[in-house]
């Protein structure tokens, strides 16, 4: 039973009238109505007769209205309970860094459940532009950074690599071609890598990056269709068959369905998904919740993660 119907059928018992109740209750009469009618089915009881103009309760529906009374004060004692341990609960504010790819995807979950687990969690999302691994400068107590990243950026971070920054890893997939299912390349079983350089290729610095990464040579003129910030966009012209991109099996589980589809590359990077908080400051309260919602998130979601 609804808590709010037993507030309206209390609320009709004690003015004797719907009319009266519905206004007192901002509804309308055929919502107090209906109300009425789904509690007496539930309950298979007759709640009021009529009297005149008056509503009285049957002596069913006084002693259902007894145990109605005593369920609407015990909520408002669970109210006010759980009210007074989230006030208790309200911490320093939360810093997440994170990804563009991390906002396209996980980080909305994220931040639902964190809300609701924390009503008055204060919460600072700080987008890295370009996605980057924070340095030490960049962490304190309440600070955790959420990392859709390629290896080869962990293992070339000095922070983590002398520990000072930890990095815990949950996730990762191999990165792949993101293609139209449209265009002729999408029934390719593997993309040559050096193709690359001859494709439109659409996304952000990250992925051109990566591209120059798989052929070796930093410097390489790209085909570049587009190198932009938003996800949306550049994603929409990849569905559209006016360019290529790049992407993993982890990240589109996350992220909203197109005519889209991975083709292997015949080079191997992998993209690690995980978090990382300075060693000086291990994640607690709200930060050690993101971190345990992230991790689970991702096990719940990718089948090798950790």
């Amino acid at each position: 039973m609804r808590i709010e119907y037993c507030r309206y059928l209390l609320k009709t018992a004690e003015l004797g009238s719907i009319t009266r109740a519905s206004e007192h209750l901002f509804i309308s009469q055929q919502g107090l109505s209906r109300a009425i009618k789904a509690v007496e089915q539930e309950l298979g009881i007759t709640l009021f007769s009529r009297s005149g103009n008056q509503l009285l309760p049957t002596l069913a529906g006084q002693r259902a209205l007894s145990h109605m009374q005593a369920m609407a004060e015990e909520y408002e004692k669970l109210k006010a309970d759980l009210d007074e341990l989230a006030g208790q609960t309200v911490q320093s504010p939360l810093t997440l860094l994170v990804p563009y790819n991390v906002v396209n995807s996980i980080l909305p979950a994220i931040v639902n459940l964190l809300i609701s687990d924390i009503p008055h969690l204060a919460l600072n999302i700080r987008e890295e532009i370009p996605p980057r691994i924070p340095q030490p400068e960049n962490f304190d107590a309440h600070t955790l950074a959420i990392l859709c990243i390629p290896d080869f950026l962990l293992a070339e971070c000095g922070a983590i690599q002398n520990g000072s920054v930890i990095f815990e890893e949950y996730a990762r997939g191999p990165l792949m071609a993101l293609i139209s299912s449209s265009s002729p390349l999408s029934a390719l079983s593997l993309l040559p890598s050096e193709r690359l350089r001859t494709l439109p290729l659409a996304g952000q610095q990250l992925e051109l990056a990566m591209v120059r990464r798989i052929l070796g040579d930093e410097t390489c003129p790209l085909n570049t269709f587009m190198a932009s910030s938003n996800f949306s966009l550049y994603r929409s012209l990849i569905a559209k068959g006016m360019a290529v991109g790049l992407s993993s099996t982890v990240l589109e589980r996350f992220t909203k369905p197109q005519s889209l589809v991975l083709v292997p590359l015949d080079t191997q990077v992998d993209i690690v998904w995980g978090c990382a908080y300075l060693r000086e400051f291990p994640p607690t309260g709200a930060a050690a919740a993101a971190l345990e919602l992230t991790k689970s998130l991702l096990k719940a979601n990718v089948h090798h993660s950790f």
